[in-house]
């Protein structure tokens, strides 16, 4: 219901709509759409994966337009814009993520997987493609059952029902994660652990300046910028400049959550100051960052 309140009002969905309800970096609701409805086009500042567990629909995206069935997942990059149309009896499951945040979940002992790490930051950006898959029944059948796990009555309480709701969606991202990569050309050779250090050391070191983040890794992987610039925009599609600036604006979202002010967020992360600070946040979010916090505040209280 919230989501499509939103859609009415706005077109662009925030990460507070994932805030708002688990302070886990990743969640998930169903959600339903009778023939009459139509969800209009929309974009969002984090990852969605839909999965269709019931009717059919044509998915729009700047790409291409999709046939949607049972076993049918589109998967959409942060601030890609997409639609649904012509929809009969539609059911769909929906996991959102926030992938640099979701990312640091994965440097875990428990949880390390660099296959599911690169696939993140490779599709997971807002210079990647929306894309489409289709599942078999078998995987549907196991996917369905961690849903209903999800979903399910809760059983455990406290910090391992966290645990517990985040291993049914890391299991699901890990089968969809091989089916796209069963589906589509993959070499390990493509899968350079490098991104996932680089990453790491950025996020460690994330209230320095740039160009101090910049020369820890040169010296860390003894590479010179210009390799690590290559290595950083081969899977993310950016320059190793800008994709700190993004780990930077990611996590200024969470701190515009809190009551200190824009100026002095600004100077924690490193910022030259608050107008070089505006000028990315909304060249990346699409509004200043004033205007994000007074949205996110009225969000909260719906």
């Amino acid at each position: 219901y919230m989501y499509n309140q939103i859609m009415n009002n706005d077109n662009i969905l925030t990460t507070n709509y994932i805030h708002k309800y688990t302070s886990l970096p990743i969640f998930s609701e169903y959600y339903s759409f009778e023939n009459s409805e139509r969800l209009g086009e929309h974009s969002h500042e984090f990852v969605e994966i839909g999965i269709t567990t019931q009717g059919s629909a044509l998915h729009h995206t700047s790409h291409e337009v999709f046939k949607l069935k049972r076993g049918s997942i589109y998967f959409i990059p942060i601030g890609s814009s997409h639609a649904i149309s012509q929809v009969e009896n539609w059911h769909v499951k929906n996991i959102y993520l926030l992938p640099k945040l979701l990312f640091h979940e994965l440097t875990s002992e428990s949880f390390h997987c660099s296959t599911l790490q690169y696939f993140l930051l490779k599709h997971g950006n807002s210079s990647s493609a929306p894309f489409h898959l289709d599942l078999e029944e078998n995987t549907m059948s196991i996917i369905d059952a961690f849903f209903t796990a999800y979903f399910g009555k809760k059983m455990i309480a406290g910090e391992l029902s966290d645990l517990y709701e985040f291993n049914c969606l890391f299991n699901i991202l890990l089968l969809l994660c091989d089916n796209f990569y069963q589906s589509h050309t993959f070499r390990e050779d493509d899968l350079d652990d490098r991104i996932i250090q680089i990453t790491e050391l950025i996020n460690d070191h994330i209230y320095e300046q740039s160009g101090d983040i910049i020369s820890l890794i040169s010296n860390t992987l003894m590479l010179h910028p210009q390799q690590i610039n290559r290595i950083v925009k081969k899977i993310s599609g950016s320059t190793l400049s800008n994709f700190i600036i993004e780990c930077k604006l990611e996590k200024s979202i969470r701190l515009l959550l809190t009551d200190a002010p824009v100026t002095e967020i600004a100077q924690t992360l490193g910022f030259y100051d608050h107008s070089h600070y505006n000028k990315y946040f909304t060249r990346y979010i699409g509004i200043s960052p004033s205007a994000y916090r007074k949205k996110s505040q009225v969000l909260l209280k719906l």
